[in-house]
């Protein structure tokens, strides 16, 4: 009887505490995720792991971990591991389906994000549809996404992102009004999302609603302000011929970014509306040494010199643009004013070298015949 209760004993010191500590590490484990110290709940889900190669739930918990931590690899494999112990566990399928979006695996997100739904029929998550809506909007599946976003919409009225994606997609179906109405929504929710006021901003631009959208922007710039919210604004104030408040905001958006073409042929624009044609041309000049096939910069160049008498540069510039894009409005145009003033300018200066070599040559020989006047008369007044 001793010896029995004694190989018992033995065994349990194995077993036992194997168990015990197995929901002590899970425990720890998730303290340490939620204080976002990683790499220690890392630590403590190996060693769940390594007592018990089975438990679904460490794999799951293991994998958002390495989430965390940018093993996206590793992430995947635990998440593979979870749902070939567990299929029928719902949160698995959405973590690996959220973790497929973010890699670009969007059929693959589109599966599981399904897998989930069908799972959780009894209590389906918005997260869920709106995550498939977002895989299969970037598929160009937008009539799916649509379908899927007004499910997360009717799931959770109060779905900011929702409203922000079905807007996207009702812009892109040309259903501006609904677009408009829906990231309002979104905005009435998360007043102080400035990617939701640049979007409604991006709409208005499209309906003409210039002093609208321009009041969204400023309202981003208060927020926060970025290279995007400060193009666009200045864009718009290009449009409304505000020249000296465009170049600002462009001047603005370059301290972000100095390698975007388009935003020194921008800033170019508002200069040239402003009459300031050197600087501008100086603005056209970068944005041709960063795209040296931007068309446009090329053609805009060439009516700034024109515009400064440089007319032999221009028309190589107008040359330049036909070569690359002879669609260009009023190339044909440019090209036969631009060569027309060279023409004029040449026959002028040809007119006034002329009149110049004619005005010396009259000087020479008037300065001449008074050179040999002047020695006739003296030769008569000298002494005999």
């Amino acid at each position: 009887m001793i010896r029995r209760l004694a190989v018992l004993l033995f065994f349990a010191a194995f077993f036992i505490p194997a168990a015990v500590y197995a929901g002590d590490y899970m425990k720890e484990a998730g303290e340490q995720f939620a204080r976002q110290d990683f790499k220690s709940a890392l630590a403590n889900y190996d060693k769940v792991l390594a007592g018990d190669p089975k438990n679904a739930e460490a794999y799951f918990k293991r994998a958002n971990t390495k989430n965390y931590l940018g093993d996206f690899d590793g992430a995947m494999d635990d998440f593979d591991a979870a749902i070939a112990i567990a299929p029928s566990k719902a949160e698995y399928y959405f973590g690996r389906g959220l973790l497929k979006n973010y890699l670009g695996d969007y059929d693959g997100a589109v599966k599981d994000m399904s897998e989930n739904i069908e799972l959780s029929k009894n209590n389906p998550r918005a997260e869920a549809y709106y995550l498939k809506a977002v895989s299969e909007y970037y598929l160009d599946e937008n009539a799916a996404a649509a379908r899927d976003v007004a499910e997360a919409v009717a799931l959770n009225p109060r779905y900011a992102d929702a409203y922000n994606l079905r807007s996207t997609l009702g812009n892109i179906k040309g259903d501006y009004k609904g677009a408009i109405e829906d990231i309002t929504a979104a905005i009435s929710i998360e007043p102080a999302d400035v990617t939701f006021r640049y979007n409604r901003a991006l709409l208005n631009e499209k309906l003409k609603n210039y002093d609208s959208a321009l009041k969204d922007l400023d309202e981003a710039v208060k927020l926060e302000p970025s290279y995007a919210v400060f193009k666009l604004r200045g864009r718009l104030k290009l449009s409304a011929d505000r020249y000296a408040e465009a170049e600002q905001d462009f001047g603005e958006a370059l301290k972000y970014n100095q390698e975007d073409a388009d935003l020194y042929f921008q800033r170019a624009a508002a200069r040239t509306g402003m009459k300031k044609f050197s600087d501008a041309i100086k603005d056209y000049d970068e944005a041709i040494s960063l795209n040296p096939s931007f068309a446009a910069a090329y053609h805009d160049r060439g009516s700034a010199k024109n515009n400064m008498g440089k007319y032999a540069s221009a028309l190589s510039d107008f040359r330049k643009a036909g070569e690359l894009d002879p669609s260009i409005e009023f190339l044909q145009e440019n090209i036969k004013t631009a060569q027309k003033n060279l023409d004029r300018y040449m026959a002028f200066y040809e007119r006034l070298a002329a009149w110049i070599f004619i005005c010396a040559a009259a000087a020479f020989f008037i300065r001449r015949r008074i050179k040999n006047k002047k020695l006739y008369d003296d030769s008569k007044n000298a002494p005999k």
